[in-house]
C-alpha cells in the first residue's frame, strides 16, 4: 500500500487539485450574475448556431470568424443544457479546468515534474483563471490551446516528431479561430522554428 501510495502519489494529487479547480470554477454557476456585453454577444451567436448551424446574424449578415471555437461550443452546450447562462458559460468552465493539467504537462516538459506541479497548483487556485473560467467569453479556451501549442512545438524541436508537428498545427488553427490574438502565436512560433533551426520539411535537426 505504501508503495503504490508512493508510486502514484503525483497522479493523484494532479487529480484532485484539477478536481478543486474544476469545483472553484463551477461552484454557483447556475445562481451566477446574468450576462454583461460581450457574454451577450456569445450567446446571441451560440444562439444562432443553434437555430441556423451557422454563428450567423440572420438579420445584418455579420459573423466573427475569429471566434467560430467559442461560438459552436455555446451553441452545442444550449442544444444539451438549453438557452441559459449556466449552459454559454459550462464551455470555459471545463477549458478553465482544463488549464490547469495543460500547465502541468508543459510545465512537466520543460522544467521537470515538480515544477509543472507547482505551476498547476498555481492556475487552480488564480483569482483571475477561474473569474475568466467562468464567463462565456473564449480567453480559457485561448489559454488551453496556447498551452498545447506550446508544449507540441518544443517536443517537435526535441524530438522531431512528426506527431508532435500536425498536433501543433492543429491547435494553432484552433486558436485562430477561437480569438484573434491566435493569429499573433502563428509568427512567434515560426520565429522560434527557424532560430531552433528547425527542418519542418525534411522533420530533423541539424
Amino acid at each position: 500500500m505504501v508503495t503504490f501510495f508512493r508510486k502514484y502519489f503525483l497522479g493523484i494529487a494532479l487529480v484532485f487539485v484539477f478536481l478543486i479547480g474544476l469545483y472553484f470554477r463551477l461552484y454557483g454557476l447556475r445562481q451566477n450574475y446574468s450576462f454583461w456585453v460581450d457574454e451577450a454577444s456569445t450567446a446571441r451567436y451560440g444562439r444562432a448556431v443553434l437555430e441556423n448551424k451557422i454563428p450567423t446574424i440572420q438579420i445584418t449578415g455579420f459573423s466573427e470568424k475569429s471566434y467560430y471555437v467559442t461560438h459552436y461550443l455555446t451553441g452545442y452546450f444550449f442544444k444539451i443544457f438549453g438557452m441559459n447562462e449556466f449552459a454559454a458559460r459550462l464551455p470555459e468552465v471545463i477549458f478553465g479546468s482544463l488549464v490547469v493539467l495543460a500547465t502541468y504537462f508543459l510545465g512537466k516538459e520543460l522544467f521537470g515534474k515538480q515544477i509543472g506541479f507547482a505551476s498547476c497548483l498555481f492556475i487552480a487556485f488564480s483569482y483571475i483563471q477561474i473569474a475568466w473560467s467562468r464567463q462565456a467569453r473564449g480567453y480559457v479556451i485561448l489559454d488551453f490551446f496556447f498551452l498545447l501549442i506550446l508544449r507540441f512545438l518544443y517536443r517537435f524541436t526535441k524530438y522531431i516528431k512528426i506527431k508532435d508537428f500536425i498536433l501543433f498545427i492543429l491547435f494553432l488553427a484552433l486558436s485562430i479561430f477561437t480569438h484573434p490574438l491566435g493569429f499573433v502565436l502563428f509568427p512567434i512560433s515560426f520565429i522560434f522554428l527557424l532560430r531552433k533551426k528547425t527542418k519542418v520539411y525534411f522533420f530533423y535537426q541539424k
